[in-house]
């Protein structure tokens, strides 16, 4: 019965979080998977999830932190079972919530992973553009560092969303909210290329409305898991390439390490005609930051002067969100 009980209520606060709030799946998933710790902890104890107080939840913090979790991962946890037990006093399932002060381990504060512009450069020359193939995950890799989207945002492009003449795309974030995000010629070429040359090829006779598609022939186009592996595959070979470097002090994703990177696309755009346009077209407000270029006479277009060791300039600064 506590189990049931507890399954129907967090189907519930998923449903108020997919309907109401209309977080991205993604988003939805990892709340899914944080519950399911809640659910498991509160069977273990023989009660269902509204029945837990303070003692135990903290008692759970503590479980989670002693099988190695990352205080991250502990602190999006918590916060997830803070809204959770919000939700049910907001429903009138509870009278008050035992989570409300509720507090994650404190997180150590680490400097920011980045690769340098040569790491980039390096990375991007690996794949094959005398296959399709190759050319595909070339042009994936430019649009990612040009312009810093999320990789679930650049798998579900659909070829209408990306306007290459001018120099700029339209995708849909968290929320189904949908923005503008200007490019560069160096990445607008490369999937002018990719669709003339490789994506006819590797669809053969198979429809797909995505922009990046299989070359495998299974699904309408590329996963998340799939794209990692692909990047995880040439940053190996990149790594073939240059002298052994010491560990990193914590995990990051190939993408966000690219997304991240200084952007090769800041640098040409002071001198990208494609880019400039798009930016002078869009007058995006979240550019508002960025310092004015002289030599564009008042267009806002160049981030602060990079400088040896700078870290974490974006690709698209103010055109994403964090995750």
């Amino acid at each position: 019965m506590a189990i049931s009980s507890s399954s129907a209520l967090i189907e519930a606060y998923l449903t108020h979080l997919t309907v109401e709030r209309r977080l991205a799946s993604n988003s939805v998933e990892s709340y899914a998977r944080d519950l399911g710790l809640l659910a498991a902890f509160a069977a273990g104890q023989g009660r269902p999830v509204e029945g837990l107080g303070r003692p135990e939840l903290e008692g759970l913090v503590r479980n989670l932190m002693s099988e190695g979790r990352a205080p991250r991962s502990v602190a999006r946890a918590v916060a997830c079972v803070r809204g959770f037990y919000r939700f049910l006093v907001v429903d009138g399932r509870l009278q008050a919530s035992p989570a409300d002060d509720l507090h994650p381990p404190r997180a150590w504060k680490v400097l920011p992973r980045y690769l340098s512009v040569e790491d980039v450069d390096r990375l991007i020359s690996q794949p094959d553009i005398s296959t399709p193939r190759g050319l595909r995950d070339r042009a994936l890799i430019e649009l990612l560092y040009a312009t810093g989207m999320r990789v679930s945002e650049l798998l579900t492009l659909r070829p209408a969303n990306v306007n290459v003449g001018a120099s700029y795309l339209t995708c849909t974030g968290k929320g189904d909210k949908e923005r503008i995000v200007p490019f560069g010629d160096e990445a607008g070429s490369w999937v002018s290329r990719y669709l003339r040359e490789a994506r006819p090829v590797l669809l053969g006779r198979r429809n797909s409305p995505r922009l990046f598609v299989n070359a495998r022939g299974g699904g309408f186009g590329l996963t998340r898991i799939g794209f990692w592996k692909i990047l995880k595959t040439y940053a190996r070979q990149a790594a073939r390439y240059q002298h052994p470097a010491p560990p990193p002090p914590s995990p990051a994703s190939p993408a966000a390490l690219v997304r991240d990177a200084p952007a090769r696309g800041w640098r040409r755009s002071a001198h990208d005609p494609g880019a400039a346009g798009a930016l002078v077209a869009l007058d995006h407000p979240g550019l508002q930051p960025c310092r004015r270029a002289p030599s564009t006479q008042g267009l806002r277009l160049l981030p602060p002067p990079l400088i040896e060791g700078e870290r974490g300039v974006r690709a698209a600064a103010g055109n994403r969100e964090r995750p």
